[in-house]
């Protein structure tokens, strides 16, 4: 049995308010240029969220990475996220790294969407 090293986890934020807070397309650096990003022919979103977990009274803002179709959602409706994930890089040209997020989508929780959704 081959042994990789552990490249994501999964991130329970069942207990926490979730929010969103906006989206834009996922760009990238290539050559100079800020360029699409772009995974099995689907242009990447990145979408902002305020992440709120209990007991805490300041809210957290992370940013995720979508590649599948977002609903519209109106800025600071809660959400729901799906399969989120951390994942860790580092950089060999310059000392560093930190986290990025994806997921397999999101949801609003309240709203005609969210009723269409959860039937």
């Amino acid at each position: 049995m081959a042994i990789k090293p552990l490249e994501s986890v999964v991130v329970d934020l069942s207990a926490a308010e979730v929010r969103y807070a906006g989206s834009s397309p996922a760009m990238t650096r290539e050559n100079g240029l800020d360029v699409p990003k772009v995974r099995g022919g689907v242009a990447g979103l990145d979408v902002d969220l305020l992440v709120r977990f209990p007991g805490d009274t300041s809210r957290s803002a992370m940013k995720l990475t979508l590649y599948v179709p977002v609903p519209d959602i109106p800025d600071f409706a809660p959400v729901r996220v799906h399969n989120l994930r951390a994942h860790i890089w580092t950089s060999r040209d310059r000392a560093g790294g930190g986290m990025w997020f994806s997921a397999d989508g999101i949801e609003p929780l309240e709203g005609p969407r969210a009723a269409k959704v959860a039937s």
